[in-house]
């Protein structure tokens, strides 16, 4: 049973009220009574209500404009509707217009409570959802990915004009740059966001096993298929399907999936009939499909079919200037998901984990900052902290600086965030923005420099 659920119910005649409230009693139902449409749209204004059971006969304003007026600025909200007795009419009519559901007169207390029960238990899935939906928004927006190099900024561009279009999209880049990360932010950023994303790791599926994985089988085509199973396919009905490695796939399965990207329809393993295939499709890989090709390891028809907007992700040590920024970001992250105090990093030990190689990318780059959270005393990193890999050698591959960038690299990103806070007008809010890191970071950033004296 739903607990402190509110309702608001709307009827002009007050022992039709009254019979309401005693239903509700000794229930987890709390209910506000009014008599009046108006005051009845008021009350809804921020006070929390999971359901409206109105009257549909009503002098003024009927029940049919008030659940006009309720589903334009509460579009969610469960409204059930009170119709005399024989008025099926009415009833039909409210379910038209959008009512969750109807009673009719004289109410019976059990059909109330259930119908009430079922309406508040809808909604309130209809708020975890659109949390949930919030929460990923917030976590896969373009602004939430971090980076502001010249590389990163160029992908930045290449998704923004991809996002909004059904156009397949193929990620290149090494182990660990981010392939999912950006494919799910292609997704959350399309008009598909509210539709499934579902991923599918063509390396790490068996041979054996990934033909049914994404097609799906019938009953009985295979020894052990006991039942019909829907694939990949099936279950990501219209949202966007991302194929991670897909230069791993076997060639013999690489053909069936071209004639389903061609043709928009697939079939079951064991079964005849053809289904319609209506999901986006993103595909990425670590393996330079060229060479793939020319080596007849990889079909040349597919790989033109999946390229159609090519977008290469960087190595993390093609952009060095992001390593600060990313550094900030997982120093938060850490801590919030460890549950441990917020931890800084001395500029020294940014400047050496700037220089390190990072064979493994940024997911490298994450677990290295998760280890020093957990395992360093205190609430300040510094380069005594490091592993000694990091303190005592340095990337062979890794540039110099520059005449005009001669200040450590720790001093450039100082200088580019004053920089950038100065433009902003002192908005701390818009210079987090525009960094691309979180507030609180910023906040971390802007004392330790107020204690050197900036």
């Amino acid at each position: 049973m739903p607990k402190n659920a509110k309702i608001l119910a709307i009827d002009d005649d007050r022992l039709s009220l009254k019979l309401i409230e005693n239903c509700f009693k000794k229930t987890a139902f709390s209910v506000t009574a009014v008599g009046d449409p108006e005051e009845g749209l008021a009350r809804l204004r921020g006070n929390g209500y999971s359901l409206v059971i109105s009257d549909i006969r009503m002098p003024g304003k009927d029940g049919f404009q008030l659940l006009k007026e309720i589903s334009l600025d509460h579009p969610e909200l469960p409204v059930i509707m009170v119709t005399s007795f024989g008025s099926i009419a009415d009833a039909v009519k409210a379910i038209q217009e959008g009512a969750y559901d109807y009673l009719t007169k004289p109410i019976d207390r059990q059909e109330l409570l259930l119908k009430a029960r079922r309406a508040v238990k809808h909604y309130r899935l209809w708020l975890a959802n659109l949390g949930l939906r919030r929460e990923l928004d917030a976590h896969y927006g373009l602004e939430n990915i971090v980076g502001r190099s010249k590389a990163m900024e160029e992908v930045f561009l290449q998704v923004a004009k991809a996002a909004p279009t059904g156009a397949t999209v193929l990620i290149t880049g090494e182990s660990g740059t981010g392939k999912e990360l950006l494919a799910r932010a292609i997704h959350y950023n399309s008009p598909r966001k509210d539709r499934p994303f579902v991923p599918v790791d063509c390396a790490a599926i068996p041979r054996t096993l990934i033909e049914s994985e994404l097609f799906g089988h019938a009953k009985g085509a295979f020894t052990g298929a006991y039942q019909d199973r829907p694939g990949a396919l099936e279950t990501v009905e219209d949202g966007t399907l991302f194929f991670d490695e897909i230069g791993d796939m076997d060639i013999d399965l690489q053909g069936s999936l071209l004639r389903a990207l061609q043709e928009r329809v697939f079939k079951r393993v064991g079964e005849n009939q053809t289904r319609p295939l209506e999901a986006r499709f993103l595909f990425g890989t670590h393996t330079k499909l060229e060479e793939a090709v020319k080596a007849g390891k990889f079909r040349e028809d597919l790989y033109y079919r999946i390229s159609v907007i090519p977008i290469q992700l960087p190595p993390l040590r093609d952009r060095r200037s992001d390593i600060p920024l990313l550094v900030t970001h997982f120093l938060e992250l850490a801590c919030r998901r460890n549950k441990l105090p917020e931890k800084t990093m001395e500029p020294a030990a940014v400047e050496a984990l700037t220089r390190a190689p990072w064979k493994g990318n940024v997911r490298e780059l994450e677990n290295t900052i998760e280890n020093l959270v957990v395992m360093t005393e205190g609430n300040r990193i510094g380069t005594a902290d490091l592993p000694p890999s990091f303190r005592n050698g340095k990337d062979p591959a890794a540039p110099g600086l520059s005449a005009s960038e001669s200040l450590r690299l720790a001093e450039v990103e100082k200088a580019h965030i004053l920089r950038v806070l100065k433009l902003e007008g002192g908005n701390r809010t818009r210079t987090a923005r525009a960094l691309g890191i979180s507030l609180r970071g910023l906040r971390y950033k802007l004392k330790d420099y107020a204690e050197e004296g900036a």
